[in-house]
């Protein structure tokens, strides 16, 4: 819990610090290549430190192995993200550098295996009480995503800028944070019991 407490803090502690177009726009992993690229680095390692700290936790309450399968692949899936610096430039804007393209194959794998954890969550770790705060952060992470994919699909076909990319990686990683600190905190309430 306190590693992915850390990452929220930090990535918040980010945006103020860094310079840059604004938390709206600007690429989170674009900040890597900023004199506060140390602050990204805490941000990231962190967060894939605390997912597979989770993974390792739930491991036993999880009824379907894939869950923890899943949270670990997700964390895992950080690590190449804060090795390979992305490129300053989308994707679909021109060709990757092969770190770019690491880091942007990383940062889907991670979104996918996330999904996945969020998917099956409910029926491998069924929560009641203020667990249920947990499904709420699951809306809102699927929001995120599949309004943010809408979003981008949208202003690709289109052949403009996606000017709230920043925004939509904070919706979707601000989500997935929540989720976890709440995964976090209901199994620390469980090995209470």
């Amino acid at each position: 819990m306190a590693a992915l407490l850390v990452t929220s803090v930090a990535a918040v502690a980010l945006d103020t610090l860094a310079p840059g177009e604004g938390p709206l726009v600007e690429p989170l992993s674009f900040l890597a290549h900023t004199d506060y690229a140390w602050l990204w680095h805490l941000t990231v390692g962190a967060g894939a430190a605390g997912l597979l700290l989770l993974a390792w936790t739930l491991r036993r309450r999880a009824a379907s192995p894939v869950f923890t399968i899943a949270l670990t692949v997700a964390g895992l899936g950080l690590m190449p993200v804060v090795v390979f610096p992305a490129d300053l430039w989308l994707p679909w804007e021109r060709p990757p550098t092969l770190s770019g393209g690491l880091h942007v194959g990383a940062v889907g794998l991670f979104i996918l295996a996330l999904s996945v954890a969020v998917t099956i969550r409910p029926r491998s770790l069924p929560m009641r009480g203020a667990w249920q705060w947990c499904r709420v952060a699951e809306v809102a992470y699927w929001g995120a995503v599949l309004g943010g994919a809408a979003y981008l699909g949208a202003v690709i076909l289109a052949g403009r800028p996606p000017h709230l990319i920043g925004l939509w990686q904070r919706l979707v990683l601000g989500s997935a944070w929540a989720w976890s600190i709440l995964l976090a905190a209901g199994g620390l309430r469980l090995k209470d019991r």
